[in-house]
């Protein structure tokens, strides 16, 4: 019997976004009494809430999100817990070798998420400031694993001080999606204890754009 576990932030009026992100609105447009149905009207950022990286997103001549095959978003996963570090901590690959050790360790096409423990504070100003990120370093190991994408359940793959990004130019150049605002990892990390599970998190086909809301679920047998 499989168990699945969703992984995505709720899309809401005012969530929670980067001071450069437009803000999220979900309105109510047409109503049920005026015209036998209901509909809304949802305006928000392409990177809003738990969503996904295209290429575009940092490199000029990079595929979008449009372009890109639907089988890199799902397949096999691991989860790596990174919530001891301290915060705003950059994710070495010693650290990461140190989870693969101590759980599954990720193979080539896998999917690598990381849990840093920010969720908890998802709605106050830490959740933007306060996350920890992958280093050059740690981002270049991952990659040269061969995996198919990475998420973590922090407000952006690098962290906050890292202001050239590193780890977004070293995954997306190489196709490697990068997952962020993912939610739940500690209930998924508790679950999977140590064992590989399927990620699947598929984004609209947006036309051009350098990234899309999706909706994440691990699905342990």
């Amino acid at each position: 019997m499989s168990t699945v576990i969703d992984l995505s932030q709720e899309i809401v009026t005012g969530m929670q976004v980067f001071a450069l992100h437009s803000p999220t609105h979900v309105l109510p447009w047409a109503n049920r009494s005026a015209y036998g149905f209901q509909s809304e009207a949802i305006f928000c950022n392409s990177h809003a809430g738990t969503h996904v990286d295209a290429p575009i997103h940092f490199l000029k001549d990079g595929p979008p999100i449009d372009e890109l095959p639907l089988d890199r978003f799902f397949g096999p996963a691991v989860v790596h817990d990174l919530s001891h570090l301290a915060a705003r901590s950059h994710i070495s690959a010693a650290d990461l070798r140190r989870c693969a050790e101590q759980g599954a360790a990720p193979q080539a096409g896998d999917f690598v998420l990381l849990r840093t423990g920010i969720d908890v504070q998802l709605g106050r100003p830490e959740y933007l400031t306060e996350y920890s990120g992958l280093s050059e370093e740690g981002a270049t190991y991952l990659a040269d694993l061969g995996v198919k994408g990475v998420g973590t359940d922090a407000a952006g793959i690098d962290a906050p001080d890292a202001v050239t990004c590193p780890a977004h130019h070293v995954l997306l150049p190489r196709g490697i999606v990068v997952f962020e605002n993912l939610a739940c990892l500690d209930e998924l990390h508790r679950a999977a204890g140590g064992r590989r599970f399927s990620f699947h998190a598929l984004p609209l086909r947006i036309k051009g754009a350098s990234g899309s809301p999706v909706r994440a679920m691990a699905i342990l047998e």
